[in-house]
């Protein structure tokens, strides 16, 4: 199954180090593929690296392709981390 969603990002700080790695722990949870695009740059989200590469702002729009079975929950995982106001309390 071939999913695509756009997650606006509200973490205050962005996609800082500890969002990121965060996230890369969520993505780990599901067995489908996702990647995850800004504009033009599009990265795997098992990577924290790439992720950070993408110097994602508070508000940026995020482009999210899952690929796999449960790519479902994994959409839910992520937008329920990444539109809560406090996932900077990590």
């Amino acid at each position: 199954m071939l999913l695509l969603e756009t997650v606006t990002l509200k973490i205050p700080e962005g996609l800082h180090l500890r969002a990121a790695a965060h996230l890369v722990q969520i993505v780990h949870r599901f067995q489908c593929h996702i990647k995850v695009q800004k504009r033009e740059k599009r990265v795997d989200a098992r990577s924290i690296l790439s992720l950070l590469a993408l110097a994602a702002a508070p508000d940026s729009e995020l482009m999210f392709y899952f690929d796999g079975e449960d790519a479902q929950e994994a959409s839910k995982a992520i937008r329920d981390f990444l539109e809560k106001e406090g996932a900077s309390e990590i």
